[in-house]
């Protein structure tokens, strides 16, 4: 992955993003190119064609929402990042499994580091996932606010993920996005 260094340090700054909450395919440009780009760009553009429009969040950093709550993150800092928000993954535990996903998730769970000891989540929380009793797994999405929770509540994160990786998160978010809407209609 090629980084372009920007000579327009403006859109770089958190003042300029502040002011003007720039769409992603503005931003990533300058730290971006090649293959890394048009795959983030890609990726941008399907979750906005799915009625997951991506909203700036914070410097480098854009959110989409699916039933009122974050169902993935898109952000810049020493490489792209895809944070997909699973609340509803039991849902589809099954095909993950068919899939052989398992690792895919696993992988990329964040076990309680205490990041704040004044949090009500210090700990973790226990849960079973793919048959495994997992303990001390973090509730909390990577930029801190508590999802709104129902069996799992995971936040994951793909640092400069590739292709295969890009369409697999593709197709959770798919179905977690299925899965959310079929919630909100009872």
């Amino acid at each position: 992955m090629a980084i372009v260094h920007s000579k327009s340090i403006c859109y770089k700054s958190l003042k300029y993003q502040k002011a003007n909450k720039p769409s992603i395919d503005s931003i990533l440009p300058h730290f971006l190119d090649g293959e890394m780009l048009n795959l983030a760009l890609d990726f941008a553009g399907q979750l906005q064609s799915n009625k997951m429009k991506l909203k700036w969040a914070s410097e480098n950093r854009w959110k989409a929402m699916c039933a009122k709550s974050t169902i993935c993150w898109v952000w810049y800092h020493k490489g792209l990042n895809l944070s997909p928000c699973f609340v509803t993954i039991h849902d589809y535990e099954e095909f993950i499994i068919n899939e052989g996903w398992q690792t895919f998730i696993l992988d990329r769970l964040n076990f309680c580091r205490p990041c704040n000891t004044k949090r009500q989540c210090v700990g973790g929380r226990d849960i079973v996932i793919f048959d495994q009793k997992l303990k001390g797994v973090c509730t909390q999405n990577i930029f801190g606010s508590i999802h709104q929770q129902t069996e799992c509540g995971l936040t994951l994160n793909y640092k400069n993920p590739n292709e295969t990786t890009v369409g697999q998160i593709k197709k959770l978010l798919d179905m977690e996005q299925n899965a959310r809407d079929y919630y909100n209609r009872k």
